[in-house]
């Protein structure tokens, strides 16, 4: 299992929760809470939203912390366009 913090359209009540839910559903998911990042990020809101990883600038970013296995991750990551290098997802320990 991976832990991955979400902060867009991916939250709960957001458009595109539906791609939680279903992972969730099938036990591939779980939400573990809400959190804000340790360092301030810059955020943009161009049609979508999405942070420039320039930590120590912007504002901390409230999301929702989630458990996911690997296949609860592909849907994500397919949404998220990782493979075409759309967003990157970044590791922090």
């Amino acid at each position: 299992m991976l832990r991955i913090f979400v902060y867009g359209t991916l939250k709960r009540g957001f458009s595109n929760h539906a791609l939680m839910r279903n992972p969730i559903s099938h036990n591939d998911a779980a939400f573990i809470g809400t959190y804000r990042t340790l360092h301030a990020y810059p955020p943009v809101r161009d049609g979508v939203p999405y942070l420039i990883n320039l930590p120590g600038r912007g504002h901390r970013i409230r999301g929702e912390l989630y458990t996911v296995t690997g296949a609860g991750l592909e849907p994500l990551d397919d949404l998220e366009g990782v493979a075409v290098a759309h967003y990157d997802r970044y590791r922090f320990e």
